[in-house]
């Protein structure tokens, strides 16, 4: 296992042990989001930053990570989501339906818990709205699964030669099947632990792509 894996093996275990206090918490940004660019990259140095909040049966997985590729780059690789499922492979099918000049409705395909004798497939619509190269805003349409809405944010860093990118992402994957809703409200922990992985796994996947030669 590598160096990287354990760090996010450490981060995730860290923000399910501090579960209990996300869940008492309003929806939000996390603290950290507040910090100036200079601050965050040095923070971002050490290591990614991720944190859950929770507001009834909505949660937000957040994470701060640093990429060594300009802004531009990382915005385009974002908003590629033809191409998403090279990137996660729980995600099956996409397409994209041109809503205006910086809209766009996208509908996935996905395998949203698989594990071992459970797999739930769904799909939904969302509404993705790009102000390049700086912000990405997310919101649910329609579809099996409900209350998907997020963000992207990237700031660039070093001159611009790297950027600091913020994913926010909420689901309620409860919605998705009353199969899933029955699991998840036996072990809730797991609804967090999905929606934070997700958020790692293709923050993962950003970096790695962005910073491919």
């Amino acid at each position: 296992m590598s160096n990287r894996s354990m760090k996010w093996i450490l981060a995730l275990a860290f923000a399910l042990a501090a579960c209990g206090q996300a869940r008492a918490a309003t929806m939000g940004e996390p603290s950290w989001k507040k910090l100036d660019a200079a601050t965050m990259k040095k923070l971002l140095d050490k290591g990614d930053l991720v944190g859950v909040n929770r507001a009834g049966a909505i949660e937000m997985a957040t994470i701060g990570f640093l990429v060594a590729a300009p802004p531009e780059k990382v915005f385009d690789i974002i908003v590629d989501y033809e191409n998403y499922g090279k990137l996660m492979p729980e995600v099956t099918d996409v397409k994209v339906t041109p809503k205006g000049k910086n809209v766009v409705h996208v509908w996935f395909e996905v395998t949203v818990v698989d594990f071992g004798p459970l797999k739930i497939a769904t799909d939904y619509t969302l509404k993705v709205t790009k102000t390049r190269p700086k912000h990405v805003k997310i919101e649910w349409v329609s579809g099996k699964v409900k209350d998907v809405s997020g963000y992207w944010e990237l700031k660039p860093a070093d001159g611009g030669k790297k950027t600091i990118v913020i994913y926010g992402i909420t689901s309620n994957l409860k919605s998705a099947s009353p199969i899933a809703k029955t699991a998840l409200d036996n072990q809730p922990a797991t609804e967090t632990a999905i929606n934070l992985s997700s958020a790692v796994m293709l923050a993962q996947a950003v970096r790695k792509k962005a910073e491919k030669k």
